[in-house]
């Protein structure tokens, strides 16, 4: 786990990481490998645009085109402690990885909150992904509701005030 002070503090680094066993990970939770999946495994949209992008990542040959995240959004007086409760279920092998802005790298993008950004390595996989969200709710005591992006839509450039223009409804996969 990166960073030598508390995100709140750290002022040398925009990120602080946390990382845990990914092979573990897989087996732990019994999360699908790409390698071992099909267009049948898509989840199912009623968007075409939605379809497009899982069809696209499922063929994409890279490691992390399935990959995706929750964000939470916090500010810096609840950061250190929830962080902590995330970086714990990395340890515990609950969580595959997580980031979090650090004090530099909220006010280098000059914004009011920290994100903590808690991956999945399948976002076909929706039980995996729900369950990390179940997580973040009993155990990080996140209530608000919680945004899931898969990475393909980072990579195209896919965020709030473009995902209409996209024929998306918004931004994220999942909610909730």
């Amino acid at each position: 786990m990166a960073g030598t002070h508390p995100p709140s503090e750290e002022v040398e680094q925009y990120w602080i990481y946390a990382q845990g066993d990914r092979q573990d990970y897989y087996e732990a939770h019994d999360v699908l490998k790409q390698k071992d999946m099909t267009a049948n495994d898509i989840p199912e949209s009623d968007n075409d645009t939605v379809r497009e992008l899982d069809e696209e990542a499922l063929q994409h040959d890279s490691p992390t085109s399935l990959s995706g995240k929750w964000n939470v959004f916090l500010k810096p007086a609840e950061i250190d402690d929830v962080w902590g409760y995330v970086t714990e279920l990395v340890k515990e092998n609950e969580i595959y990885s997580a980031k979090v802005t650090a004090k530099y790298g909220r006010e280098e993008e000059n914004r009011g909150n920290h994100v903590i950004v808690v991956y999945t390595p399948n976002y076909f996989d929706k039980e995996d992904v729900f369950r990390v969200r179940e997580l973040l709710r009993n155990k990080c005591g996140i209530e608000e509701t919680l945004y899931y992006k898969p990475d393909i839509y980072t990579r195209k450039g896919i965020y709030a005030d473009t995902a209409q223009e996209r024929g998306l409804p918004g931004a994220s996969r999942y909610f909730g």
